[in-house]
């Protein structure tokens, strides 16, 4: 007993007479490693569409299968999508005028007969198609 006091008076007579530092802890929420985040920003241009195939993750970012196929929902804009027969790929297709259209993808991560669904967003940027040909057509002649 009469060393734990004996210590406890040397870290009090350090810290009145002359303190070499202290440590302050401070703890934070967790964050993955690799810094993923759940929102894919793309762009095309309204003649096209572009395939997006899902590779699942666990929080430690190693590679896991879903339960059963995507699901794929449009929150906004006039775009359309075509889920692939493989379950895991979609393709997202640009409306005919510019502007974003937003995709909610999600899968069942519960492989049992549960359900925990998980979601990603992706937002399609549409730009205008620009011109690569002027397409030249000739008339039939005429007389000078």
């Amino acid at each position: 007993m009469s060393g734990a006091t004996y210590i406890t008076n040397i870290y009090i007579g350090e810290q009145e007479v002359n303190p070499k530092g202290y440590f302050n802890y401070a703890v934070g929420r967790p964050m993955l490693k690799q810094g993923e985040n759940n929102m894919l920003d793309l762009t095309i241009d309204n003649e096209q569409k572009v395939k997006v195939t899902v590779n699942p993750v666990t929080g430690a970012g190693n590679p896991v299968v879903l339960d059963g196929t995507i699901e794929v929902a449009i929150s906004s804009g006039d775009g359309t999508f075509e889920v692939q027969p493989d379950g895991v790929s979609v393709y997202l297709i640009s409306g005919d005028l510019p502007g974003d259209t937003v995709y909610t993808i999600s899968g069942d991560a519960d492989l049992g007969a549960g359900v925990v669904n998980i979601a990603d967003v992706v937002t399609l940027h549409v730009e205008g198609a620009q011109a690569q040909a002027l397409g030249l057509v000739a008339e039939a002649p005429e007389l000078k």
